[in-house]
């Protein structure tokens, strides 16, 4: 009995780990697709959803968002302050349609 809870403890956490991974390459993917076709607005997009996923909060964002290597991901100022000004509505979103883990967390 011990062994099987210990397995099915071990298979829940390998869900939620490979349903955030899931979450993340996506998100990340989106940012990517965005740079290469020079699409400021779903670049910006895409950032605020990986943001938002993150649930990052806006001064989260920011400091995140300024750490950035310039050199290697071209993002201006105004970016991140248009990223910031639309985070709270993302992270609105965010909740209602709730975490990675939600379908497994209600199954």
């Amino acid at each position: 009995a011990m062994t099987s809870e210990l397995v099915r403890a071990l298979l829940r956490l390998f869900l939620i780990v490979r349903a955030w991974d899931d979450c993340l390459v996506s998100r990340i993917g989106r940012v990517a697709e965005g740079e290469v076709s020079n699409n400021a607005a779903a670049r910006t997009d895409a950032l605020l959803d990986l943001c938002a996923m993150c649930d990052l909060d806006v001064f989260q964002a920011a400091h995140r968002l300024n750490r950035i290597d310039r050199g290697i991901f071209k993002i201006t100022e105004m970016d991140i302050e248009n990223i910031c000004h639309k985070l709270p509505l993302f992270l609105d979103q965010r909740m209602l349609h709730g975490s990675a883990t939600a379908a497994m967390d209600h199954a």
